[in-house]
């Protein structure tokens, strides 16, 4: 009975996942109003409370059995973190008491980042329902033979070997100039250049001011005037194309952060996908290996049971022999006795 409800809590698991994925999914985080993300977010929440208590159960069950939970302290751990994480923010935003019917770009780059680090979870935590799902599979499953037991060890060093390149993937992630780049929003990126604009705006009155007061007192010197003039204006062109390509770079920052971001997911749903073949092909396999193997000692049973059959009707017939050969016997005997 434990080890059903061992199948059934990943199974319960999957559906909760499902349906976590689909709210993530539904509409991208970034348009929606202050509002309108505030009940998403809270939705989000309970969800994935959910899937947490879940998980909590699974790992019961697992220490009842005495086996190795695949859920491991350091994935438990980052799970916890970004649910921490989304409800600080969501206190955070329910304490703003200004908001318009429209998210700020500071709101929006927050949404869009909690947005894929809730993704990026869902998906990793899928990929471990798989892993707990085949776990389960196993502990149902009866005991097999040693040569039996040599292809269990075979899949599950391929198991290990898949998880291996699964770490070794996310660290590559985590030390990417990519990874770097969608660490830092493109939001403090404008807000720094928008710190050095300023800047340049403040020298810029201050040399518009000093040509003022060179214009009422100093007539007399017009060459220095034409060519503080001229440093005004070289100076405004050159604020002018700073400010135009501040904005292209932020323009190109935030698609380079969208790309990185949807390339991340379709690598990460992509293997999953592999994964999930892989998984439903080694169960097809035991499945496969069990049914050999109930129906290999059924023939063997009907077999016996035939040479068993036939066994007793030659020693009935052995048994007639012999009596038959008694009688012959006495009836030699007899001649013998009757010719004396």
């Amino acid at each position: 009975m434990k080890k059903m409800n061992l199948f059934s809590l990943t199974q319960q698991l999957a559906e909760q996942l499902s349906s976590a994925r689909d709210r993530a999914h539904a509409r991208n985080w970034k348009e929606f109003a202050p509002s309108s993300f505030l009940i998403h977010l809270a939705q989000t929440i309970q969800e994935l409370q959910s899937v947490h208590a879940t998980l909590q159960q699974i790992q019961e069950q697992f220490r009842k059995e005495e086996r190795t939970s695949p859920f491991n302290p350091t994935e438990e751990k980052e799970f916890t973190q970004l649910l921490e994480r989304l409800k600080r923010n969501h206190e955070l935003e329910l304490r703003k008491t200004r908001s318009g019917p429209n998210a700020s770009e500071q709101q929006q780059e927050l949404y869009a980042s909690l947005e894929h680090q809730t993704q990026h979870l869902l998906l990793k935590l899928q990929y471990l329902n798989e892993r707990l799902t085949l776990a389960a599979k196993r502990i149902e499953a009866p005991p097999i033979s040693h040569e039996h037991g040599n292809l269990r060890e075979l899949l599950e060093l391929k198991e290990n070997e898949l998880q291996k390149l699964q770490e070794k993937f996310a660290r590559l992630a985590r030390e990417s100039p990519i990874h770097s780049l969608t660490q830092k929003p493109a939001a403090d990126l404008e807000h720094e250049t928008q710190g050095i604009a300023q800047a340049l705006e403040s020298e810029l009155n201050s040399l518009r001011e000093t040509l003022r007061t060179h214009q009422h007192q100093l007539h007399t010197f017009n060459a220095h005037y034409s060519n503080l003039a001229q440093k005004i204006t070289h100076t405004e062109q050159f604020a002018h194309q700073f400010i135009l390509q501040h904005q292209e770079l932020t323009r190109t920052l935030k698609n380079e952060k969208d790309h990185a971001q949807k390339l991340a997911l379709s690598m990460e749903h992509e293997t999953l996908s592999l994964r999930h073949a892989y998984t439903h092909k080694t169960l097809s396999l035991e499945e496969s290996i069990d049914r050999a193997r109930s129906q290999g000692t059924q023939a063997f049973a009907e077999e016996n049971e035939k040479l068993r059959s036939e066994l007793r009707e030659k020693t009935k017939t052995l048994q007639r022999l012999e009596t038959i050969l008694d009688d012959r016997e006495k009836e030699i005997q007899k001649l013998k006795q009757r010719k004396k």
